[in-house]
């Protein structure tokens, strides 16, 4: 079956893969001819092994997967697909939230879940045995028993199962992200949170908690599964908890490692000290280099790969690169300079050291603050360009964002109220699912904003001049402080966080907005609207 030099633990990770095949009635074999089987409805499958490491780097174990070959599925039944999970956004809301409330984190990861998963009724699908398999494993033609990995049906039908089992343990979603659960707390019952990613959830509820025995006792009936306690390796990050300043810090250590050996440094370079240049000076290759289309397929394909090996980055532990992904992933035409920009993106992620970590959550509780900026008319199409950052318990950023402006702004002032719109989505959805969860805000979320103008003319319902487009176009901004949701704070350009995403900065500004973005130094702005508003959640700030 196989001539590897590693066979013994690749056969043996098919084993173990092919028990849980018969353990969870997956192979079903036919009572019929197959030769009358229509073959629309004969679907093929592959095995699939990989070296499985942590986050951190250390291996863990060799896996196996027979996968269903979904590109080659035909949806005779017409199956529904759509299956919800947690975003990244969500999750580090959550990471944030269990920071700064000091909330136990574990997780559990369901072993073969997939498997649990059944077909429609009404619904079949069957297949031929892998190539190479021999027949004592499976026949060469059989029926699923259930939506194995790799069929497109899979996600939505374990999420069906996965969604009966939490309503049996006592889970309810919340409305505003449904891939969150939570169990309300009682005289006899702590309050428990628990995000699901796929297979995996996360669970958080008050240290030393009876919940942790009942859970895990109860989800013992429903599943095999492995605990992870505390939370270290989970989805591609390692998390390092600091319970004396309530934060939890992030960081991607493998895949920055994977990231040093696909984008190595020259002998005689230095690492990056920003991710994006920060003056107009280029040299005669970069000129050359500009006029440099990439138009092969290899050229393009290398062009994305690096775009989603940035935005991996930024999603999770490296925040600061927003401006660099936002500006690259919008370029039309990609250059080869374009393409050496965005290396240097990336080797600055991998191969700067200071700054490593990204610490979220902090010890003024689940109190929710934010920052917006915009930069006017800075695109080719001389749109302008907002970003806005959203933080909790006066800690780093929980959620950074930028994203270019969909209509042209005709001020700075223009521009900035277009920010503060762009900037409530992500507010809002923080307030709803801290609000859903019984975390109500104690006042206004404070938005930080640099432009005089725009404060007055957001926080003054008066609707006079060139200011009269705005009431109509954005009265959303001024609903949401009149209603007291929102209120905007002055933040200093020289502290803006938020300007880290509207262009690229000199070193020395850029670390220093880098150091509040990602919470190692107390933003004192952020202090100041605390002891105004919220006097009781008063903290020591951190400092350089």
């Amino acid at each position: 079956m196989l001539a590897h030099p590693k066979r013994k633990e690749l056969h043996g990770a098919f084993e173990v893969e092919w028990e849980s095949w018969v353990r969870r009635s997956a192979l079903l074999p036919l009572q019929f001819d197959s030769s009358k089987l229509d073959k629309a409805l004969i679907g093929d499958l592959m095995i699939l092994w990989d070296e499985k490491y942590h986050s951190d780097g250390t291996f863990d174990k060799w896996k196996c997967r027979i996968v269903f070959r979904g590109d080659r599925w035909k949806n005779v039944f017409n199956i529904d697909t759509y299956a919800s999970s947690l975003d990244s956004k969500a999750l580090l809301l959550l990471l944030a939230l269990a920071a700064s409330l000091d909330l136990d984190l574990w997780a559990l990861d369901i072993k073969t879940a997939f498997l649990y998963g059944k077909f429609p009724p009404g619904t079949h699908q069957y297949v031929r045995r892998p190539h190479g398999v021999p027949s004592k494993y499976f026949p060469p033609i059989f029926e699923l028993g259930s939506c194995v990995y790799g069929h497109p049906t899979a996600s939505r039908q374990f999420e069906i199962h996965n969604q009966g089992v939490l309503s049996q343990l006592g889970f309810t979603a919340l409305r505003s992200t449904p891939s969150v659960y939570q169990i309300l707390s009682t005289s006899t019952q702590d309050h428990v949170i628990a995000g699901v990613i796929t297979d995996d959830c996360i669970i958080m509820h008050p240290f030393d908690s009876p919940s942790k025995a009942v859970l895990l006792d109860a989800f013992s009936k429903h599943y095999e599964y492995t605990v992870k306690d505390p939370l270290i390796n989970f989805n591609g990050i390692t998390l390092t908890r600091d319970r004396d300043l309530k934060r939890i810090g992030i960081t991607q250590p493998q895949f920055l490692e994977n990231m040093r050996f696909k984008y190595p440094l020259l002998p005689d370079q230095s690492s990056p000290r920003v991710p994006y240049p920060y003056n107009d000076y280029v040299t005669v290759q970069d000129q050359l280099d500009q006029t440099i289309l990439l138009t092969s397929d290899s050229d393009k394909q290398r062009y994305h790969a690096m775009l989603g090996d940035l935005l991996w980055m930024q999603r999770f532990s490296k925040p600061q690169v927003v401006y660099a992904h936002q500006r690259l992933s919008r370029m039309s035409s990609p250059t080869l300079y374009n393409l050496h920009i965005g290396i240097q993106a990336i080797q600055y992620c991998a191969f700067t050291t200071q700054d490593d970590i990204r610490w979220v959550g902090g010890p003024a509780g689940p109190i929710i603050q934010t920052t917006v900026d915009s930069s006017f008319a800075s695109e080719d199409n001389r749109k302008s360009l907002s970003s806005w950052t959203v933080h909790v318990g006066g800690g780093g950023a929980a959620i950074c964002g930028a994203k270019t402006q969909t209509i042209c702004a005709d001020s700075t002032t223009s521009a900035e109220a277009i920010g503060n719109s762009m900037m409530l989505p992500d507010t809002i959805m923080a307030k709803q699912i801290f609000s859903e969860l019984g975390y109500e805000q104690p006042t206004a979320i404070g938005v930080g904003n640099d432009n005089q103008s725009t404060i007055q003319i957001c926080n003054n319902p008066a609707n006079k001049g060139n200011t009269r487009h705005l009431d109509l176009r954005f009265s959303i901004v001024r609903d949401n402080i009149e209603r007291e949701i929102t209120r905007i704070f002055y933040l200093p350009t020289e502290r803006m966080i938020s300007d880290i995403g509207t262009k690229a900065l000199s070193p020395a500004v850029f670390e220093l907005l880098t150091s509040y973005l990602l919470g190692h130094v107390t933003l004192p702005d952020f202090m100041e609207y605390i002891d105004k508003h919220c006097p009781h959640l008063s903290f020591e700030p951190l400092t350089a």
